[in-house]
């Protein structure tokens, strides 16, 4: 869920948009480009549940996106073990270092 409120900066005019899990209401921290479930500076959870498809060619394109905003909590211990039931499926767990 996104919440949208008007600031006024002098002489600067924007929005600020706070993010909540669409299950549990817990605010999601955004940084512009993703939403993060922790305010730490090296710590990230980051949690996508979407969907998108369009067109793409050499110079344009379109695109629809489908997607909940959720935290990883509800992601880990409500969706995955719904969908796993549900379908009779198991998620995969990839684990990396760098």
């Amino acid at each position: 869920m996104k919440q949208t409120k008007e600031i006024i900066i002098p002489e600067k005019k924007g929005e600020e948009h706070t993010y909540f899990c669409d299950i549990c209401k817990k605010e999601l921290y955004d940084d512009g480009m993703l939403r993060y479930n922790t305010k730490s500076s090296f710590d990230f959870e980051e949690t996508e549940l979407s969907c998108s498809w369009g067109t793409r060619y050499s110079d344009s394109g379109n695109e629809t996106k489908m997607f909940i905003d959720i935290c990883k909590p509800c992601l880990k211990n409500k969706i995955i073990p719904l969908i796993e039931e549900k379908f009779s499926i198991k998620a995969r767990t990839e684990e990396r270092d760098w």
